[in-house]
């Protein structure tokens, strides 16, 4: 159900309502499609970016693209509102008391990841011209979602940003599971972490955890400590340090480029010939 849309020149903005199953209910989607989209004969990226109830976090996405890929590679951008957030973004806890420190508002990650596979991306995907590229965001509980994903459904995304993601959640479950993986089958193309400097733990699973990736995976790691930042304010400039890398890696190295089109060419039901 299309529940209002709005245009700023020839951007966008769509805002619609996609039922999801296991207790999602209706979820609000955000989608804006660039000005190039008019273009017909052109197919997009696509960038989704948790958090969408707060639209400054979908609005820096969208607008932070526009400004960094020098008009080359415009996507659409698909904000996914998330009301009871960390139901959604934490996966089930393995020590009890951890349902107290969240207040219960935890352990619905996997029935977030199969709406996001099998409902949101497959209606993108029907009702839009899409390249089969897909870009994941969350910022602090939706950056361990991202993560955890990464580990448990290490298809849903080809790029992940990881902006302060909290790793201390249920006395670091995902550092414990990261480095009990022997082997790590992870098809991602770019990862982009950074971290405030929290402290104590915060810090420190952090590091462990991108110290066990890097052992288990040669995918492109850019890993950053954004000193300037708080917990709050470090969405902003993780989104816009993450497009800049991701753009000079993927689209600005011959070579990555070319590997870049050969995948794209091999996926099912795509052809370069949807590219302008």
């Amino acid at each position: 159900m299309i529940l209002s849309s709005s245009f700023v020149g020839a951007q966008h903005i769509e805002k619609i309502k996609i039922k999801g199953q296991k207790g999602i209910g209706k979820r609000e989607v955000l989608i804006y499609t660039p000005s190039e989209y008019t273009n017909k004969t052109r197919s997009f990226e696509v960038v989704y970016v948790l958090d969408a109830q707060f639209r400054e976090f979908f609005d820096a996405v969208h607008t932070t693209i526009a400004f960094q890929n020098n008009g080359l590679r415009p996507m659409i951008v698909v904000g996914i509102a998330s009301p009871h957030r960390n139901i959604d973004f934490l996966p089930k806890n393995i020590h009890p008391e951890t349902v107290q420190e969240q207040y219960g508002e935890l352990g619905g990650a996997d029935d977030f990841s199969d709406f996001i596979e099998n409902i949101a991306m497959p209606y993108v995907d029907k009702n839009y011209r899409t390249i089969p590229t897909k870009i994941g965001i969350g910022h602090s509980n939706g950056g361990t979602f991202m993560n955890y994903t990464m580990i448990k459904n290490p298809e849903l995304f080809d790029v992940i940003f990881s902006i302060d993601a909290n790793f201390n959640y249920d006395k670091g479950q995902l550092v414990n599971l990261i480095k009990n993986q022997s082997t790590f089958k992870n098809p991602l193309d770019f990862y982009y972490t950074c971290r405030t400097d929290g402290g104590g733990s915060w810090n420190e699973n952090s590091n462990q955890f991108n110290l066990s990736l890097k052992t288990l995976t040669d995918m492109k790691i850019v890993q950053e400590l954004c000193e300037s930042e708080t917990h709050g304010s470090v969405f902003q400039q993780g989104v816009i340090n993450a497009f800049k890398a991701y753009f000079k890696f993927q689209f600005f190295d011959v070579q990555n480029l070319i590997k870049y089109f050969k995948d794209l060419e091999s996926k099912e039901d795509f052809t370069l010939k949807k590219m302008n």
